[in-house]
C-alpha cells in the first residue's frame, strides 16, 4: 500500500474537525455556512489526491485549485468567527491547519517544478 502524503493526511484531518464543527452551527446557518465549509474542506482533500497522481504543469494546476480553495476556506471561516460560531482558539487552530496545508502545496508546487 502506498504511503499517504503528509499533505492528505493533514487535509483529512482538518475535514474531520471540520465536519464535527460545521455540525454545531445554529440550525438556520448549516446550510448557507456549514455545507459550503463543508464541500470546499472535501474538495480540498479531493484535489490533493488528484495531484497525487498527476505530474509537471497539470499538477502544479491543480495545487493552484488547493491554494484557492484553501483562500475561500479562510474567508469563511473568518466570517464564522465574527459570527461568533467559533472561538478564537478554533479560529487560530483551523487557520493554523489552513496556512500549514498551504505551505506544504506550495512546496510540493516548487518541487514539481524543479
Amino acid at each position: 500500500m502506498e504511503k499517504v502524503p503528509p499533505i492528505q493526511t493533514l487535509a483529512e484531518e482538518l475535514t474531520l474537525w471540520t465536519l464535527n464543527h460545521t455540525a454545531k452551527f445554529p440550525k438556520c446557518q448549516r446550510f448557507t455556512f456549514g455545507q459550503r465549509l463543508d464541500n470546499e474542506t472535501l474538495n480540498v482533500v479531493e484535489l490533493i489526491a488528484e495531484a497525487r497522481f498527476s505530474s509537471g504543469k497539470e499538477r502544479a494546476a491543480v495545487l493552484r485549485k488547493v491554494n484557492l480553495s484553501l483562500e475561500k476556506l479562510r474567508v469563511l471561516w473568518r466570517i464564522v468567527l465574527a459570527k461568533e460560531w467559533l472561538s478564537a482558539s478554533q479560529s487560530r487552530f483551523v487557520h493554523e491547519k489552513i496556512n500549514e496545508i498551504g505551505r506544504m502545496a506550495g512546496n510540493w508546487m516548487k518541487a514539481s517544478a524543479g
